[in-house]
């Protein structure tokens, strides 16, 4: 039962992978938790389990619990969290992520533009009747590869199963939402699965998805208002590899402050997925204003475990919101993608909608990934990224703002 007289706050613990028993215990022993687990429950029951009530959820996978603690109990997990054998590594608080979609351009942006390095509307020269340009330059079209058999998990704000380019597909879903459902009426999540997922023959537009027969998961992670919580978020990373998914896409963050540093919760989560065959894909972030302007990697792509995308136009220049690298806390961009001008899937009754932004660039990854996970069954977690980075299309721009270059398909 819900203590009234008490403040909660939500708290990500991170325990010991080999001794998440003696994590699950201090929990109890020290803090007075009520624990549950992941597999215990249905996401949206399990994640309402969590909100203010004295209780602990412990993602079994991932070896975090996501805990509504009290301050006495704060004091309490910390103070212990010295003594190795209570099995607990490290206590954040949770804080809250994003949709990273970039808003069109604005005078002042379009006067930002004028820099060689950003982003210019004079720039377009693809033809996209059959395919976007995000495709075309990235060699999507020229690989025999489609993703089969291999599982990807898009966690954003959902999906519009009602969508007529996706009826014949089979689509896992999961709500890490409390009192949600995984419909998409926020749109980008929507948009985000379609550039990882989209048919080979859309209707009514050309070809705008990467993985076209890749097994579809959507974990709705993000409110119908495009916000969220690091607690839903582990959630839908614990689910992904729980269903076996090679890759996670994670379009999503929040903006981290210079001297901030990385997430080291959400950084051994990172390392823990890489290690049984997951690589985790986000969005580089979009707070830049280049020239005047340049922020830093947002949460949690800003984790060096974690890929972090960067967005280009299509004469291939840093978009001008595209966030840049900082020093070894403060993360790196690792590579980037087509974030400019990106058609794709929308929800009905717009059908396709053109959207800018890291986390249009950030489905072109996750999906080539995929490219490559079906070329090479055995190349899973690291090996995956190492394969990717073997066929880069260098970029005449510093590496900090778009890492190793432009991601390039697997031809065979």
């Amino acid at each position: 039962m819900q203590n009234e007289n008490k403040d909660f706050k939500r708290l990500l613990v991170l325990m010991h992978s080999e001794g998440l028993k003696k994590g699950i215990t201090s929990l109890k022993q020290y803090a007075g938790m009520m624990v549950s687990h992941s597999y215990d429950f249905k996401a949206e029951a399990s994640q309402s389990l969590v909100r203010g009530s004295n209780a602990a959820l412990v993602l079994d996978q991932i070896g975090v619990a996501v805990v509504d603690a009290d301050a006495d109990q704060i004091k309490s997990l910390t103070k212990k969290i010295k003594l190795r054998e209570t099995g607990i590594i490290a206590v954040e608080p949770e804080g809250a992520v994003y949709a990273l979609e970039e808003r069109p351009l604005s005078s002042y942006d379009l006067g930002a533009a004028s820099s060689p390095n950003v982003i210019s509307a004079a720039d377009m020269t693809f033809d996209e009747t059959l395919n976007t340009w995000g495709l075309q330059v990235t060699k999507v079209t020229e690989s025999q590869f489609l993703g089969q058999g291999v599982k990807i998990a898009v966690l954003d704000s959902g999906f519009d199963l009602t969508h007529p380019d996706f009826l014949d597909r089979k689509i896992i879903t999961e709500c890490f939402l409390e009192n949600n459902v995984i419909q998409d009426e926020f749109g980008h999540g929507t948009h985000c699965a379609g550039t990882v997922f989209g048919p080979k023959k859309p209707t009514a537009s050309p070809r705008y998805g990467v993985a076209c027969e890749a097994e579809m998961y959507v974990g709705k992670v993000l409110s119908n208002y495009g916000s969220g919580e690091d607690g839903a978020l582990l959630a839908g990373i614990n689910w992904a590899i729980q269903h076996k998914c090679k890759i996670v896409s994670m379009s999503l963050g929040r903006t981290v402050a210079r001297g901030e540093g990385y997430s080291y919760v959400f950084e051994s989560v990172a390392h823990r997925a890489l290690s049984v065959g997951t690589l985790l894909v986000a969005a580089a972030g979009n707070q830049s204003r280049r020239p005047v302007t340049v922020e830093l990697v947002a949460h949690p792509a800003n984790c060096p475990s974690i890929i972090a995308v960067g967005a280009l136009d299509q004469s291939l220049k840093i978009a001008y919101f595209s966030s840049t690298s900082g020093d070894e806390r403060a993360g790196a961009v690792d590579i980037s993608g087509p974030g400019v001008d990106i058609l794709s899937a929308h929800p009905m009754p717009s059908r396709h909608k053109i959207m800018n932004g890291t986390s249009m660039a950030t489905p072109h990854v996750a999906g080539i990934a995929a490219l490559y996970a079906q070329s090479n069954s055995t190349a899973v977690g690291l090996a995956l990224w190492n394969l990717i980075k073997q066929n880069i299309q260098p970029l005449p721009i510093k590496p900090e703002d778009s890492g190793i270059g432009l991601v390039q398909a697997v031809f065979s």
